[in-house]
């Protein structure tokens, strides 16, 4: 199958044009990026299909250069129109995303790339469906949705697997490679680059020196900076441009900063400054940025520049950067005793790291916050009413109760501050506690939802604010989910593989809970709830706990669903949550509620044995494809069961 129209192309053009075409098809599809541009571009001249796809092609293959030219991107929205020949209309609006994801004008760039995603799956293309995907993937990672991005990425990969694509599946390791470490998942992503390294020809010069660097990143990343300098020398051996040259100089200017090789570190700098691609505002500020964290600790270190560098990253889409730059002149700061201007700009690199989702920047942001004994608490609101009728602007109207708890009732408010409505939780005041116990559930309360903040997820219910209301009486605020419980659902979708999907996302839900630190406690039925969109979120952290290195022993959940471990309130862990997913799994396979197992055993004896599940399963009532993976998530031992990370896999 082949994303261009091939018999088209032998209708209008002469031998030596559609040879011209064929010759240009194969060097992209080969990776040979030169020779394909030296090809497409000849046939700019020409006119109607083979012209659109000529310039869609350039586009494609180099957005740095293209994406600011105003013709060129004429010329392409004059082919995005229904009467281009629909595989050709489809590149056309793929070269429009990338055009427009290099603008950063984003909504134009998804509008694009769904209108391209229709076409191809119009045509039942699915090589076209994985590149599209793939750059939808992209497109999310820059948006900062990066559980969106690994669907998106996920699915692509599927599509060149089945269609033995190698140069495709490449591709989308790569992504995946660039996302995990951005991510801060260091193992996963050196795992995809090196298996993207194994399926790249070494005629592939250009890609081999990308994926060299960014190896080499991810062993700075990991403190191997041996290793790291290792594989630069390879990137530096298959650089075929002065764009490479320069990123290969600067990551070996740092490698070296880092290892107090001032005079090393020096001479890669002005290697760097040498290859630097001139007029180029983005390799500009790199190198800037480079110079500045090289040069901070000398005497002579001026920061006057600081103001400005910052106004041009804020003109600019540059996260990392960013993030670089506000822990640089958070030190700055800091060093000249400005501590409240240090932790300003600690909590603006934070902002910029969860917007963006880049975590791998979070221990050194976390690290810096306990060593300079800064507190990352939350302002909170204070004195706002919460009533049934208000008639001021300073409040929450109550709509309905939502559900009621030990601690709290939540309910269904209007903000309206924000004009929206919100699930707010409300501490009882009638609690029959000591004010020591009080002020702990609280200061419990904040915990949790600072834990929650730092989650960025479609599958988990956004918390919003916290505060006391004009009664002082404590509250929390989060995003109101209009859905259904997922029970409601349980006996209208029963189609094995879609049950499949849902608890799919459900545990992506749970892996961004986990790496915030929080054990959700309590996953059931009722806790997730499936939106009108068909997505499901995870809500109610109100009994979660963060994770510290000693577990968390308080007793909380539901029966049926708590693992062996939360029963007997021994040490807790996300294998909690896993136990409690596969119940939910088994039970919408099953039909039934998930029943403890009637062991003769005791607890702890059944915690001694591996090979015992907590709940009584049926193996004829599950397809044997899943049977194993459940029956290790509801495992009595928590060792036992799958990571997350195995379980998302598995299901895929």
């Amino acid at each position: 199958m082949s994303i261009y129209p091939l018999s088209l192309f032998d209708r209008e053009l002469n031998l030596a044009q559609a040879e011209t075409v064929a010759q240009a098809i194969d060097a992209t599809q080969q990776g040979d990026r030169d020779r394909a541009v030296s090809l497409w571009h000849g046939l700019t001249s020409g006119s109607g299909m083979p012209q659109a796809l000529a310039w869609a092609e350039l586009m494609l293959l180099q957005p740095l250069k293209l994406h600011h030219d105003q013709a060129v991107i004429e010329k392409l929205l004059t082919y995005a129109q229904p009467t281009t020949q629909p595989l050709i209309r489809a590149r056309v609006a793929h070269a429009l995303t990338i055009a427009f994801m290099w603008r950063q004008d984003y909504q134009q760039a998804f509008s694009f790339a769904f209108e391209a995603l229709t076409a191809y799956r119009e045509k039942d293309n699915t090589v076209g469906q994985s590149y599209i995907l793939d750059t939808l993937g992209n497109l999310c990672i820059q948006t900062g949705d990066t559980d969106r991005a690994l669907l998106f990425l996920v699915e692509s990969l599927t599509h060149k697997y089945h269609a033995e694509d190698n140069l495709g599946v490449a591709i989308s390791l790569g992504s995946l490679a660039r996302l995990c470490f951005q991510l801060g998942r260091l193992d996963q992503a050196r795992t995809f680059a090196l298996r993207d390294l194994s399926l790249v020809t070494e005629s592939q010069k250009s890609t081999q020196a990308l994926l060299f660097n960014l190896l080499s990143r991810i062993e700075t990343a990991a403190g191997n900076f041996t290793q790291s300098l290792h594989y630069l020398e390879q990137a530096d051996n298959s650089a075929q441009s002065s764009e490479q040259k320069f990123f290969n100089a600067k990551e070996r200017a740092m490698v070296f900063h880092f290892q107090n090789d001032d005079e090393s570190a020096n001479h890669f700098l002005q290697v760097a400054h040498a290859e630097c691609p001139a007029n180029s505002h983005y390799h500009a500020i790199v190198l800037q940025l480079c110079h500045h964290q090289i040069m901070f600790d000398k005497e002579d270190f001026d920061a006057s520049g600081f103001i400005e560098l910052e106004s041009v990253l804020m003109q600019r889409a540059l996260p990392e950067q960013e993030i670089e730059f506000r822990i640089l002149w958070a030190r700055d700061f800091y060093r000249q005793d400005q501590f409240s201007s240090a932790r300003d700009q600690l909590l603006l690199a934070h902002k910029v790291m969860k917007s963006h989702s880049c975590n791998r920047f979070r221990t050194e942001i976390q690290t810096l916050m306990m060593q300079w004994r800064f507190n990352e608490a939350l302002e909170e609101e204070s004195a706002k009413r919460i009533d049934h009728d208000l008639k001021d602007n300073n409040g929450y109207v109550i709509r309905k109760t939502l559900g009621e708890g030990g601690f709290g009732v939540v309910y269904l408010a209007w903000d309206i501050e924000r004009e929206q409505d919100v699930a707010l939780k409300q501490f009882k005041s009638h609690l029959q506690m000591s004010v020591e116990e009080q002020q702990q559930l609280w200061r419990q309360a904040r915990l949790e939802f600072e834990a929650a903040a730092q989650i960025k997820s479609s599958f988990v219910a956004r918390p919003l604010a916290i505060g006391h209301d004009s009664y002082g009486v404590p509250y929390v605020v989060h995003q109101y989910i209009e859905g259904q419980p997922l029970y409601d659902y349980m006996s209208v979708i029963t189609d094995p593989n879609s049950v499949a999907m849902y608890i799919r996302q459900i545990a992506m839900g749970l892996q961004f809970i986990h790496q915030a630190g929080i054990i959700h406690r309590d996953i059931k039925p009722d806790n997730i709830l499936i939106t009108s969109s068909g997505s499901p979120v995870i809500i109610d952290l109100g009994i979660a706990l963060m994770r510290y290195g000693e577990g968390s022993k308080t007793i909380a959940g539901t029966s049926g669903y708590m693992p062996p471990e939360q029963l007997e309130s021994t040490e807790l862990s996300g294998a909690s949550d896993v136990y409690a997913l596969g119940c939910v799994f088994y039970q919408w396979l099953s039909k039934g509620l998930p029943q403890p197992a009637q062991q003769k055993a005791g607890i702890l004896d059944r915690l001694r044995n591996k090979s015992i599940p907590g709940i009584m399963l049926d193996q004829k009532l599950v397809p044997a494809k899943w049977w194993e993976l459940i029956n290790a998530m509801v495992s009595v031992d928590p060792s036992d069961r799958p990571a997350i990370d195995d379980i998302i896999q598995q299901l895929n």
